[in-house]
């Protein structure tokens, strides 16, 4: 934003393709990731995120939700699960269990949209700027060369 501000004021022309680069860049960036946020399904990214999680992690997030393992209950637990404290000698109350992949569903699931509508409405506000911007150079470009003419 200074570059644009800066190259607008003094009327720096490379400073103002400089700005537009760069904000087609970050328009372009912010619109993809939106549509990636908005087509991704939360679930696998869970499941590849829950893979990857420290043990200690787990437990935490375990505990924090009231929940057992990913999916069920059998499925990666985080050792101790909190609510089941020896996971080795499961009852038949263990089935009753929750895993963790619902509850955090209905916390996050809905954020991916929320994020992927940001970025989108984020994206598209800077293309709008960029536009703006493109005009404003075209008129300082014809400014200097009435300038140059005089």
């Amino acid at each position: 934003m200074f570059a644009g501000c800066c190259g607008a004021r003094n009327e720096w022309r490379p400073v103002l393709i400089l700005y537009i680069v760069i904000v087609v860049i970050l328009s372009l960036v912010m619109l993809i990731g939106g549509g990636y946020l908005m087509s991704a399904d939360p679930s696998s990214t869970l499941s590849k995120l829950w893979d990857k999680l420290p043990n200690d992690v787990r437990v935490g997030v375990q505990y924090e939700f009231s929940c057992c393992g990913f999916d069920n209950t059998a499925d990666m637990p985080g050792d101790p699960c909190p609510i089941l404290p020896n996971m080795t000698s499961m009852t038949s109350n263990a089935s009753a269990i929750d895993g963790c992949l619902a509850l955090l569903l209905d916390e996050f699931g809905s954020f991916y949209d929320q994020a992927g509508l940001g970025a989108i409405i984020i994206g598209a506000f800077l293309l709008l700027m960029c536009m703006f911007s493109t005009f404003f150079l075209r008129s300082l470009n014809a400014h200097l060369k009435e300038r140059a003419s005089v």
